[in-house]
């Protein structure tokens, strides 16, 4: 675990952040606990680049592919992601879904403050 100003990080692959004297997760979103900090990267960059196969969402996040995978299990089963199957059988085209895309734009505000704490303190 890391601390930053008071601010409290767990380093793993599901790094989720924690308001100070709090040991609740940020970010709350609707039909969720919270939503993990990788969840947020791997909707904000599927935002942007729309629908991508798996193994260049990894290179783009920097992740291995085998993380990325079991990471987005978990958001296809709350319905935040969808897949797809590629030209070539062995590729999974990955997109966010409707109820992806209102769990980003909720989480946004939440994850904006953090993010100004976070530099704020640095």
């Amino acid at each position: 675990m890391a601390s930053r100003g008071g601010w409290t990080a767990w380093v793993s692959p599901h790094c989720t952040l924690f308001a100070p004297g709090s040991s609740r997760p940020l970010a709350p979103v609707s039909g969720c606990a919270c939503l993990r900090a990788t969840q947020f990267s791997v909707l904000a960059a599927l935002a942007q680049t729309g629908p991508v196969p798996t193994s260049r969402l990894a290179l783009i996040l920097g992740l291995e592919r085998t993380t990325l995978t079991r990471v987005a299990k978990t958001m296809i089963r709350n319905g935040w992601l969808s897949v797809q199957q590629g030209e070539d059988e062995r590729v999974r085209i990955l997109a966010v879904t409707s109820a992806g895309t209102n769990v980003l734009t909720e989480s946004f505000p939440s994850w904006k403050r953090v993010q100004d704490a976070v530099t704020r303190d640095s």
